[in-house]
């Protein structure tokens, strides 16, 4: 201990010269300063431009700012994409037998070589679409699956079309046929980032109707197999009047009144004995 005191009191007292023994010296600017080697090297200066005596201090170092642009964009569309893409391994699934049986107009060949279909697909490339859908919205219930593929079958004649053919319905579609408003609300659950608010408020009465163009390009957007086949089962998930999606009291398997029910209150279409039929060759085939 005294010889730690006595040694910081010469420090304190003694010549300036000796200072520099108990302070480290600053490097002068005409010091030679070796660049570190080994682990010790975290800046090499023959690349950074902030060593090089011949870059101005002041001068501004300018990144890739194209690059970060592509970064962002990219990272935006992941998100988007990710939002909607729960999905759940202990959903219901279907096989192509059982749809084969269930919509037999869409089996072979189905009717996609008829002049006058629009957006047909046949069974065989039917199922993974619903099988996606099944998982995506965790539909775990039979009688849910075969109330929403009795419904869409039937509004879209066995998968034959995705659009609505007649020119008086501007923006109506997907196989579950849905009115533009519900097109609108889908496409916004599924694209946020495309879909534009105002587009929520368009009407045509026809497709001659100035708002009918931009309303047929929102629909449009969710015609690909995937987002179709999966309207009825979003539908039902997220847009039905009424708890319909597993609720024991609603929908329960095998009970047609249910299903009557869930196209009459749930969706508000209308009815006729033919769903019924649909709905009991549907309910026949899964299980």
């Amino acid at each position: 201990m005294r010889l730690g005191v006595t040694l910081a009191v010469l420090c304190v007292l003694a010549h300036v010269g000796l200072s520099a023994k108990c302070l480290p010296k600053a490097p002068s600017p005409t010091d030679v300063v070796v660049a570190p080697t080994g682990d010790d090297a975290t800046t090499d200066p023959t690349t950074d431009p902030t060593l090089d005596p011949t870059v101005d201090p002041n001068t501004e170092i300018v990144g890739n700012d194209d690059a970060l642009s592509e970064s962002s964009s990219d990272a935006e569309a992941s998100t988007e994409d990710d939002s909607q893409d729960s999905s759940s391994s202990d959903a219901f699934k279907i096989t192509l037998d059982q749809l084969d049986i269930a919509v037999p107009l869409g089996k072979g060949e189905g009717q996609c070589g008829a002049s006058d279909a629009k957006g047909c697909v046949l069974n065989s490339k039917a199922v993974d679409p619903i099988n996606k859908a099944l998982a995506k919205y965790k539909i775990t219930r039979r009688s849910e699956v075969v109330a929403v593929l009795a419904l869409m079958a039937f509004e879209s004649g066995s998968w034959k079309y995705n659009i609505n053919v007649s020119k008086n319905q501007p923006g109506q579609g997907t196989f579950a046929m849905m009115q533009y408003p519900n097109v609108y609300a889908y496409a916004k659950y599924l694209y946020p980032s495309k879909v534009e608010d105002k587009w929520a408020t368009l009407e045509a009465d026809t497709n001659e109707d100035p708002d009918s163009e931009q309303m047929n390009k929102v629909r449009e957007m969710v015609l690909n197999d995937d987002d179709s086949f999966g309207s009825g089962f979003w539908f039902l998930t997220n847009k039905v009047e009424g708890d319909y999606h597993n609720n024991d009291k609603k929908l329960r398997d095998g009970n047609p009144d249910d299903f009557k029910a869930y196209c009459l209150d749930g969706v508000q279409t209308g009815w006729d004995d033919t769903r019924n039929t649909v709905w009991e060759a549907v309910n026949k085939a899964i299980k």
